[in-house]
Formats: structure tokens, C-alpha cells, sequence
């Protein structure tokens, strides 16, 4: 009974296989070009057993693909509707969303970029970081700031950027969160991807944030095996237990196996891979290989 088992699992195997390959090529095919980057058969086919391949198979079909257009459709229907109001005010600028260091190949500064290149906004509404806003604040006027970026995953850079406390020029402390406060700064906060976790984690600044797409909880992969993967395959092997195998195999023990905060997303897009997606997805094996690529 059991060699049985194995030979129709193999089976069904080639037949998903072609069908999954199928249907990656008909996206290349219609335009998606940024998913002739998804190496899919060498993802596949780097792991040597075939339950571990099926779920490889469904792990890469799992995938959320964002190309660049759907992204500027996206943060158009958002910007568009202020852009008039934004280039009459001279208060109103975008700032690049990023971390303590700056980087210029962040999210933050592909998306600033994108947003300069849809407005036709002039160079000085844009600004690298918050340090030259906090010039204008000093002098008692108020500014209102708009970021725009890939992902709210955690929400914790957002809480970052809230609440790590700064100096100004005449060396007294303060935060973010007391600017606007006291009236001195407003935020608009438009990330194309917002999980429900990072909502829900700080609510308290919901005012602040207009996400195009929210993701609910479903989104988490592992939190939700029976969604992702097909019945048949959920009796007879543990799904679970598998990908834990598949990233022992792979070494990867960076963010665990669901990613950083625990999300097990499967959200990739064109620029770079968040590294809430599952790691075993985008993280490279000693030969090289993964599915997504992350800069």
C-alpha cells in the first residue's frame, strides 16, 4: 500500500509540475516579464525528495507577484486625487521612508522615485530624510510630510520613525510623535501592502496610514496550510514538518522559517522581497539558488 502511495504522488507530482509551468509562462507571455526572474524549476527541483517538491510547488504558486505597474496603478488612485494640492502648498513635501541608515536602494527611495517620475512634482518637494523638515519645524511652521513605500509589514520601522528620540540643532530631545502633537507636523503614510498584524499591533496610528491593500491574516502561509495547500496532499504528508525539513536542508535559520515578525507571507515584488516572506522562498542555498530575489 505504501510503494503505492509513493508511485501516485509521483505521478501527480509531473502532472502539477506542467501545470504550475504552464501557467508561469502564460504570464511571461501576456507581459509579466519581472516573473522570468522566478527560477522555478531550479527552486523546484533543488530538493530531493518529492514531498518536499510538491510543497515547493505550492509555496512558488503562493506567490503574491507585484510588478512596477500595478504598484504606479496602485499608488496613483492614491496620489493623484492631492497632487494639485501638494504642488500649490508650500508645506506640503514627500519624504523617503527608510531606517536609521540610509540606503538609497531601499523601498523608500525606488518608490519616491516612482512617484517623482508620475507627478512631474518639482525637486524641492522631495527630501532624503526628515532631518532638513525638522529645519523648517524649528521656525514654528507647520509642515505635513507624505511617505510612500512597499510594504507595513510588522509596523515596527513606522513606530521607529514615530517614536526614537532625536536632537535638534540646539541639542534638545524629542520625537516624532510630539511634533505632531503640538501641531508642528502632519503625516500621510501610503504603503502599496499593510498586514492586519501591523494594524492591529498599533492602532493608535491608523489616522496616519492609507494602505492600497491591506492583508489580512489569511496571508500567513503557515497559519493557514489547508488555503494554500490541496487536501490530498495535507493527508498524506505534513506540510508543516516539510518546510521545517526544506529549511534545515537549505540552512536557514536567519527569521525561522515564517519570516521576519512571524508573518509567513509570500509577497514578492519587482524591486525586492520582504524579508516577512516565508525565507525558504528568497533566502539562496550554498548553490545559489532560490525563488525570489531580495536586494
Amino acid at each position: 500500500m505504501q510503494q503505492r502511495l509513493v508511485v501516485d504522488i509521483e505521478t501527480r507530482y509531473y502532472e502539477d509540475l506542467a501545470s504550475f509551468g504552464s501557467n508561469i509562462e502564460a504570464l511571461i507571455t501576456m507581459g509579466e516579464v519581472d516573473w522570468k526572474r522566478y527560477h522555478y524549476n531550479d527552486f523546484i527541483n533543488s530538493f530531493p525528495t518529492v514531498e518536499m517538491k510538491f510543497v515547493a510547488i505550492y509555496l512558488a504558486a503562493s506567490v503574491l507577484f507585484l510588478s512596477e505597474n500595478l504598484c504606479i496603478s496602485m499608488l496613483s488612485k492614491k496620489i493623484f486625487p492631492i497632487v494639485e494640492k501638494i504642488r500649490d502648498s508650500s508645506d506640503i513635501f514627500f519624504v523617503v521612508m527608510q531606517g536609521e541608515d540610509i540606503n538609497v536602494v531601499d523601498s523608500g527611495f525606488v518608490f519616491t522615485r516612482i512617484i517623482r517620475r508620475i507627478t512631474g512634482l518639482v525637486e524641492n518637494k522631495y527630501y532624503k530624510s526628515l532631518d532638513q523638515i525638522f529645519e523648517m519645524t524649528s521656525l514654528g511652521r507647520t509642515v505635513e510630510i507624505i511617505l510612500v513605500d512597499d510594504i507595513m509589514a510588522t509596523g515596527d520601522q513606522f513606530n521607529d520613525m514615530f517614536t526614537r528620540p532625536r536632537r535638534n540643532q540646539l541639542g534638545e530631545e524629542f520625537t516624532i510623535g510630539q511634533m505632531v502633537e503640538r501641531g508642528l507636523l502632519k503625516i500621510r503614510y501610503y504603503p502599496i501592502l499593510c498586514t492586519e498584524a501591523a494594524l492591529e499591533r498599533y492602532d493608535q496610528y491608523d489616522q496616519y496610514i492609507s494602505p492600497c491593500i491591506i492583508l489580512d491574516h489569511t496571508y500567513n502561509i503557515l497559519n493557514n496550510i489547508d488555503a494554500y495547500f490541496p487536501q490530498w496532499l495535507c493527508d498524506q504528508i505534513d506540510i508543516l514538518s516539510t518546510v521545517q525539513a526544506m529549511c534545515e536542508l537549505k540552512s536557514i535559520p536567519s527569521y525561522g522559517i515564517a519570516g521576519h515578525g512571524g508573518l509567513g507571507l509570500a509577497i514578492s515584488f519587482f524591486h525586492s522581497t520582504p524579508d516577512s516572506t516565508l525565507p525558504l522562498l528568497w533566502q539562496k542555498d550554498d548553490n545559489g539558488i532560490s525563488l525570489l530575489e531580495r536586494f
